[in-house]
């Protein structure tokens, strides 16, 4: 068990800095927030690794902890720029919620063929997809951000 968490650890840190490196070229939350689901995506095509396994009730024990370290960067990464957005903490929440489901789907049905299409196009329509599901939180959020919020 010892050496699947450390894969997955690994691979959760992977994960952690391929989103922020795709945040980090967006100017604004809504787009960090598409980026980081999008990234989600590529990684689980690429790598077959998401978040079922960073959040596999195998690895509930405190023993692993730096897992557990990583799955919170995991969620902070794209809780950042969703509270930005959100009026409310618990919508932010729920939004990163939400962005993780589309994004593992997007990535979940390519693996098992349900897409005839490539991996990019796939990635794409994940970050298309998760763009309209922040615009959705974002035109109930205040005016922090007039651009993002449509």
């Amino acid at each position: 068990m010892a050496l699947l968490a450390a894969v997955a650890t690994s691979a959760a840190r992977e994960l952690y800095e391929l989103a922020r490196r795709w945040a980090k070229e967006e100017p604004d939350p809504a787009g960090q927030a598409a980026a980081i689901a999008a990234a989600h995506t590529r990684y689980l095509i690429d790598h077959r690794v998401g978040m079922d396994v960073f959040f596999a009730a195998t690895f509930e024990s405190p023993s692993f902890s730096e897992l557990h370290r990583e799955r919170r960067n995991l969620v902070n990464v794209l809780l950042a720029p969703c509270e930005m957005l959100c009026r409310e903490h618990e919508e932010a929440v729920e939004l990163v919620g939400q962005l993780h489901a589309q994004s593992h789907g997007f990535g979940a049905l390519f693996l098992s063929g349900c897409y005839g299409h490539r991996r990019d196009v796939v990635v794409a329509k994940a970050k298309s997809a998760a763009q309209t599901m922040v615009a959705a939180h974002s035109r109930t959020a205040p005016d922090r951000f007039p651009l993002a919020n449509g």
